[in-house]
């Protein structure tokens, strides 16, 4: 599905929480392709808390907490990780990011926390969501695969990269026009990953923003600036881009010549 009709997935599943029909939303998609910046963005869409917890940095006893007595009984101390209405507020997201690189005996210990939305006596306050996200196990990252109980608690969808919908975020975020125009030039470019050969750096809407990053650092350095390209989004798409933005340089000023004005040409 495409990142605007995502978007809109989501607002309904926020939404939803405080009307009793919320079903926990996984994200599945390839290393790059902005599946993380669509959560962020939902939460600051409606000003609320983000809580994004990595269970593949955890052991499964870090999300029940740490067992303490008292009097004759053990309780249980609730880590200050999870959603908390009073300190964190009556609404939010619980973002469960990469949630299939965290081993088996982890992500089962989260199990009761998605669908249940509780933890022994811990409860998830009403008006807070919970999604998450990961990369596919052919994209050759660190996963492994998803265990029937899982993933039968999420409904499931799969980022489809789409071009107007990148290019109207890259305007709202200021991206620079000539990465903009590039991509309308050469929109296969947008993500151009293959798994077989396992590049470090390849095309992609995050190694893209990067490419924006090092035109505003690197723009007036000649010497600098397509190694910088190349850098971020591999050898081949960093020519094409420098090509691309050396030739928009030598272009006579459009702007000028429908006002009249005298402007050079090559």
């Amino acid at each position: 599905m495409r990142p605007l009709h995502l978007t809109r997935v989501l607002n309904e599943e926020l939404e939803g929480t405080l009307k009793g029909h919320h079903t926990p939303v996984m994200l599945w998609g390839p290393p790059g392709v902005g599946k993380s910046q669509i959560v962020m963005q939902i939460g600051e869409r409606h000003d609320i808390p983000v809580i994004d917890i990595r269970l593949s940095q955890m052991e499964p006893s870090d999300l029940r907490g740490i067992p303490f007595k008292q009097g004759d009984r053990v309780e249980w101390a609730t880590p200050s990780i999870l959603p908390d209405a009073g300190r964190h507020g009556e609404s939010g997201i619980l973002f469960l990011d990469e949630i299939n690189s965290a081993a088996p005996s982890v992500s089962a210990a989260a199990y009761q926390l998605i669908l249940d939305r509780r933890l022994g006596d811990y409860k998830v306050p009403e008006g807070w969501a919970i999604f998450a996200a990961g990369n596919r196990q052919g994209d050759r990252g660190v996963t492994y695969a998803m265990p029937a109980p899982l993933a039968n608690r999420f409904s499931h969808y799969e980022v489809e990269l789409n071009l107007d919908d990148w290019v109207a975020w890259a305007y709202a975020q200021g991206i620079d026009e000539r990465i903009i125009g590039f991509l309308r030039f050469r929109p296969e470019l947008l993500f151009d990953f293959d798994p077989a050969h396992n590049p470090v750096a390849f095309p992609s809407p995050r190694s893209w923003e990067f490419a924006h990053r090092a035109l505003q650092k690197f723009g007036e350095q000649p010497d600098l600036l397509l190694g910088s390209l190349q850098a971020c989004v591999g050898p081949a798409a960093g020519i094409e881009c420098h090509a691309f933005i050396e030739s928009l340089d030598q272009m006579p000023d459009l702007d000028r010549i429908l006002s009249g004005e005298d402007t050079q040409a090559p």
